[in-house]
């Protein structure tokens, strides 16, 4: 292996924001966390992962993806058991 501090790398790449995207992100990131974390972790996070939805909820309204943040929501709701 060769270390070269000098060499440069680029590419070309634009977040495409497509509906579905916004849906999947933000399903996928949800269950991310109900799945890894345990009960009482969750319990101990909870003001701040309530106040973190909250932001974002904000943030997926300004940023016109409020609809799909809220399918996610609906969509995690219809997995559990």
């Amino acid at each position: 292996m060769i270390y070269c501090p000098r060499a440069v790398v680029s590419h070309s790449y634009e977040f495409g924001a497509r509906p579905r995207k916004w849906f999947l992100l933000e399903r996928n990131r949800l269950f991310s966390v109900l799945a890894n974390y345990e009960p009482r972790t969750l319990l101990l996070l909870a003001p701040l992962l309530l106040a973190t939805e909250a932001g974002l909820l904000c943030v997926a309204a300004v940023g016109g993806w409020l609809t799909h943040k809220l399918r996610a929501y609906a969509s995690l709701l219809g997995l559990r058991r």
